[in-house]
């Protein structure tokens, strides 16, 4: 793989990755808006809590980009 074929392609990662990022936060914000509280808790011992209906949504085809995503975010310790 040449120089130039390796940049494309972490670039083409950085996009697909910013897109499931991207989705994730949809996701949060369609539960939000319908139960009307924040459906993603993470306590300060890094534990993550989603509301049932953002785990189905994560479940559902074409969503593994986003659930992979919020893995992620778990795997690191990203918090809110």
């Amino acid at each position: 793989m040449s120089d130039a074929d390796s940049v494309t392609q972490t670039f083409n990662n950085i996009r697909e990755w910013n897109e499931f990022g991207e989705r994730l936060n949809a996701i949060l914000n369609e539960v939000k808006d319908r139960i009307g509280e924040a459906p993603l808790h993470i306590t300060e011992d890094g534990e993550f809590f989603v509301h049932p209906d953002v785990s189905q949504k994560l479940n559902e085809p074409g969503n593994e980009g986003p659930l992979e995503f919020l893995r992620f975010m778990q795997r690191n310790g990203i918090s809110e």
